[in-house]
C-alpha cells in the first residue's frame, strides 16, 4: 500500500509533496536529512525507452549503454546522513570510513590536504554512496555549500578500460573534469549546468602503466 508506506515515512520526517491518497505513487521530501526525495510506487514504474546497444568492435560506447553502478551524495556530515538513512529505512547505519587519497585533474583549485568520509550501501539492488569532505574546497564541499546541505550529486558508471576516451568525449560535450587524476581509476565529469548532475566514470585507462 502506497498510503501505508507514505504515512510511515511521514512519521519519520518525510514531507508528502506529490501523489494523491489511494494513488499509485507518492513523493516524500527528505532533503533536510537525506539530501533528496524518495518516490514510493505501487507495482513497476514505466519502463521508458530501451537503452542503446554497446557497439561492436572498438567503437566508443555511448554512456547511456553502460550500467549505473551507484548514486552518490555530497554529504554535509556522512555519519548524520547514514544514521538518518538507517532510522528512516529500518536498517543498521552503513559504516563510515576515511579516504585520504582524493585525486584531482591538472590545474584544479581543490585543497590537496582535504580528506573524505565515505559510506557505501545498497537499496533494493541500487548502490548508494555518501561523501563528506573534511577541509576544502573540494567538489563535494562546494556542492554542500551551494545547496545548503547534503545533495544527490552524481551517477557512477563503469566505462571499462576506456577512461581516457570517455573523459575526452564528455569534455567535448560540455562536461567539466573536476575530480580524478590522469590515468586514474575514476573521474568526475560535471554536467550540472545542463543536466543537473555529475557523471562519475569508474574504470581504467589504456595509457596507464601496469601496476608493479
Amino acid at each position: 500500500s502506497v498510503d501505508a508506506v507514505r504515512a510511515d515515512l511521514e512519521k519519520k520526517g518525510g514531507r508528502w509533496t506529490l501523489g494523491s491518497k489511494g494513488g499509485k505513487f507518492s513523493y516524500l521530501d527528505f532533503n533536510k536529512t537525506l539530501g533528496t526525495s524518495y518516490e514510493v510506487v505501487r507495482g513497476a514504474g514505466p519502463a521508458g525507452e530501451p537503452p542503446p546497444s554497446v557497439p561492436p568492435g572498438d567503437a566508443l560506447p555511448p554512456l547511456a549503454a553502460l550500467n549505473v553502478g551507484h548514486v552518490g551524495f555530497a554529504a554535509a556530515d556522512t555519519t548524520a546522513l547514514t544514521e538518518a538513512y538507517g532510522r528512516t529505512f529500518g536498517v543498521a547505519a552503513p559504516k563510515v570510513m576515511e579516504y585520504k587519497d582524493a585525486q584531482y585533474p591538472p590545474n584544479n583549485t581543490w585543497s590537496p590536504t582535504a580528506f573524505l568520509r565515505l559510506a557505501f550501501w545498497s537499496q533494493g539492488g541500487t548502490g548508494l554512496e555518501a561523501i563528506q569532505s573534511v577541509g576544502g574546497p573540494t567538489p563535494w564541499s562546494e556542492d554542500v555549500v551551494k545547496h545548503k546541505g547534503s545533495i544527490a550529486q552524481h551517477l557512477a558508471i563503469n566505462v571499462g578500460n576506456r577512461m581516457d576516451e570517455m573523459i575526452t568525449d564528455l569534455t567535448a560535450k560540455g562536461g567539466k573534469w573536476t575530480n580524478g587524476k590522469p590515468g586514474g581509476a575514476y573521474a568526475y565529469l560535471d554536467f550540472s549546468s545542463t543536466l543537473g548532475l555529475i557523471f562519475e566514470l569508474n574504470g581504467t585507462s589504456r595509457s596507464a602503466l601496469p601496476a608493479k
